[in-house]
C-alpha cells in the first residue's frame, strides 16, 4: 500500500497502459492524477505520496519510433531505508511491464527499451542522520517526561507525603499542574539542548518554522507528562510505575512513530493505534520541519491532535486522583 501519483504529460493509450501497471499493482495504493509538478510535491509534503511518476511528452512516440521511452520516478526520501525499498518496487514493477510488453507484442527483432530514472526528494544524499537525529529527539522527549512525572508522585505515594495534599484545599486540577508544570518546563529545556545538537553537532538543517517545531514540543512535553501522570494516578509503587511507563512509552515510540516500519504496513488494529497515540503526530512534525520544510497548515491538524490529547489525559487525572480527607 505505497501511495502514489501520476503526473501522465503524454496522454496516450501507453502513457496510460504504464501507468496502469502501478495502479493495479497490490503493492501500490494510487492516489489520483496530479497536473503540476507543485501538484505533486503538495502530495509528497502532506505525506499523501510516497512518491509520484512522471510521464514526459513524447513517451507514446519514441516507443513507436523504436526509441528509449523515459519516466522519472521521484521518491519521499525523508525514510531512506524505506525510499530504497520503494525504489526496488518501482524497478521490479518497471522490468515486469517491460517483460509483458515484450511478449505482447511478439516482435522478437526489438524489444521494449523503458529507461526508469528515479530520484530522492527532500533527502538526495539518502543519509539516514537527517532522519533517525530527529526522531532520536521524539523517543527521548516520549520516554523520560513520562518516566520522571510518574516517580515523581509515585515517590509522595510510598514516602506518605502525598497526605499534604490530602490535607490542604488545594483542588485536583491544581495539585496536577503544579506537579506537571515543573517536569514539562525542564524537558522543555531539555528540548532546546537536543534541537542544538542535532543542527550544530550533527548538520542537520531546520527547514521549517523554528517557532512552530518550538510550540509542538511544548505542547509534546505536556502530553507525555500527562502519560506519567495518568499513570501515576492508578500505580502504587516506583518500581511498577516505571514498568508501566516504559512499556507505554518506548514500545509505541518505535512501533507506532513511522520511525522504523511504516504505519501503513501494520495490521489495522496496529494503525488505529498509533493514530490515537501523540507520538505518531510529532514524529511527522519534526520530521516534516527538518527534512521537507512542511508549511504550517498541514501540521495544524498534528497541533490539535495533541491538544486534544493533553486535555484528556488532564481529564483522566483529574477522575483518578483521589481527594481524600485527613480523617
Amino acid at each position: 500500500n505505497i501511495p502514489f501519483v501520476v503526473y501522465d504529460m503524454d496522454d496516450t493509450k501507453l502513457s496510460r497502459e504504464y501507468a496502469n501497471a502501478y495502479i493495479n499493482n497490490r503493492y501500490f495504493l494510487y492516489r489520483g492524477q496530479v497536473y503540476s509538478t507543485e501538484e505533486a510535491e503538495v502530495n509528497m509534503k502532506k505525506a499523501r505520496a510516497n512518491f509520484y511518476i512522471e510521464i514526459p511528452n513524447g513517451f507514446a512516440r519514441n516507443y513507436n519510433a523504436q526509441k528509449t521511452a523515459q519516466i522519472a520516478t521521484y521518491i519521499d526520501g525523508t525514510m531512506p531505508i524505506r525510499a530504497q525499498n520503494v525504489k526496488g518496487y518501482v524497478q521490479g514493477t518497471n522490468a515486469n511491464y517491460i517483460s509483458n510488453k515484450f511478449k505482447e507484442d511478439g516482435n522478437v527483432k526489438y524489444k521494449p527499451a523503458y529507461e526508469i530514472k528515479s530520484r530522492y526528494w527532500y533527502n538526495q544524499a539518502s543519509q539516514s542522520r537527517y532522519v533517525f537525529v530527529p526522531g532520536a529527539i521524539v523517543i527521548i522527549l516520549t520516554a523520560m517526561p513520562a518516566i520522571m512525572m510518574t516517580l515523581s508522585i509515585l515517590k509522595e505515594k510510598e514516602l506518605g507525603t502525598i497526605t499534604n495534599f490530602y490535607a490542604t484545599p488545594l483542588k485536583k486540577i491544581e495539585y496536577l499542574l503544579g506537579k506537571q508544570l515543573i517536569y514539562a518546563a525542564i524537558y522543555f529545556i531539555s528540548f532546546f539542548f537536543l534541537l542544538f545538537i542535532a543542527i550544530f553537532c550533527y548538520k542537520i538543517p531546520l527547514k521549517g518554522s523554528f517557532l512552530l517545531i518550538t510550540a509542538m514540543a511544548s505542547l509534546y512535553v505536556l502530553c507525555t507528562t500527562g502519560i506519567g501522570l495518568v499513570i501515576s494516578s492508578f500505580a502504587k509503587t516506583q518500581v511498577s510505575g516505571i514498568l508501566i511507563a516504559l512499556i507505554a512509552t518506548m514500545m509505541p515510540s518505535f512501533v507506532f512513530s513511522g520511525l522504523l516500519t511504516p504505519i501503513s504496513s501494520l495490521d489495522k488494529g496496529g494503525q488505529i493505534t498509533a493514530r490515537l497515540y501523540p507520538v505518531l503526530f510529532f514524529m511527522r512534525t519534526i520530521i516534516g520541519s527538518f527534512t521537507k520544510n512542511t508549511p504550517i497548515k498541514y501540521l495544524l491538524p498534528n497541533f490539535l491532535y495533541l491538544t486534544i490529547f493533553y486535555i484528556v489525559t488532564l481529564t483522566l487525572c483529574t477522575i483518578c486522583l483521589k481527594k481524600q480527607d485527613n480523617n
